[in-house]
């Protein structure tokens, strides 16, 4: 029997090709990975998937995912953690969008740095 933990993984990110990149990293990392290309209802969606974590990405067409993360933060999920991705060069130092991520990633990522940071959160929230 296997007792092994599988954590969840939530990747938001518009772009389809890169979605699709994070979700197979991942599932061959043997997470269980649920992909989405919107924001929309994203409270029944982590009601329903219960991920460990949230991998975002910043720019989704008229959405801001700092403004999503804000929100999350602020709610009920605010144990959840989230990364932030973006291919704006230090969007996490902008003073009119503060960071409420637990961590970042540039794009384009490296895939080991990636892994790397969801494993570092995924042990930080299991020291709790």
């Amino acid at each position: 029997m296997n007792d092994r933990v599988h954590n969840k993984i939530l990747v938001i990110d518009d772009d389809p090709g890169t979605l699709e990149v994070i979700k197979l990293i991942f599932e061959i990392e043997d997470y269980i990975v649920m992909g989405k290309d919107n924001c929309a209802n994203i409270d029944n969606l982590l009601d329903s998937f219960k991920p460990d974590i949230v991998l975002m990405d910043v720019i989704m067409g008229s959405v801001d995912g700092r403004d999503v993360c804000k929100e999350l933060k602020t709610s009920r999920f605010q144990n959840i953690p989230v990364i932030l991705m973006s291919v704006i060069s230090a969007f996490h130092n902008d003073p009119l969008k503060p960071l409420y991520s637990d961590d970042y990633i540039e794009k384009p990522f490296e895939l080991e740095d990636m892994i790397s940071k969801v494993k570092h959160l995924l042990s930080t929230l299991k020291e709790r």
